[in-house]
């Protein structure tokens, strides 16, 4: 067995910046193997099971449609700067999208755990430190005009 013949990279495409959009990545990952060995299953049905009348199927459960309006009102509340509407919005968007949509689960896994630190970051900042009475700039005007008043009373 050569060296040449396979390699842990071999499926990397790229390598996630940061552990958050690692675990988005491995996260949709299981998820997408899940759904792949469930349906293998359910595809799998004997002649025996087929005769049993199947019960109603319970409502889908995903809906690529709504999980998509739900992604555009999080970008827009993104966009407002309405941190908690956004992140509300994107897990509903995550909760509707169907599993074999690895590549828009980890998206949206990767900008909620964005905004979830960033709502975090935004409830947890200090507040801002009270406004300087004088900016440096100010201070150097007002001593320039204090000495030019100085120079011209001294030659009168």
């Amino acid at each position: 067995m050569g060296w040449g013949d396979w390699s842990v990279y071999d499926g990397v495409k790229t390598i996630p910046r940061s552990p958050e959009a690692l675990m988005a990545e491995i996260d949709a990952a299981i998820a997408a193997l899940e759904y792949a060995r469930a349906a293998a299953a359910a595809a799998t049905t004997t002649a025996a099971d087929e005769p049993c009348p199947s019960p109603p199927s319970p409502p889908q459960q995903y809906d690529a449609r709504l999980a998509d309006e739900a992604y555009r009102e999080g970008c827009a509340a993104l966009a407002a700067g309405k941190l908690d509407e956004a992140l509300q919005s994107l897990q509903i968007s995550l909760s509707k999208c169907p599993p074999n949509k690895t590549s828009a689960l980890a998206k949206l896994r990767s900008l909620i755990s964005l905004t979830s630190h960033q709502v975090h970051h935004h409830h947890h900042r200090p507040p801002p430190p009270p406004p300087r009475r004088r900016r440096r700039r100010d201070r150097l005007r007002l001593l320039l005009l204090h000495l030019e008043a100085s120079d011209q009373s001294r030659f009168k």
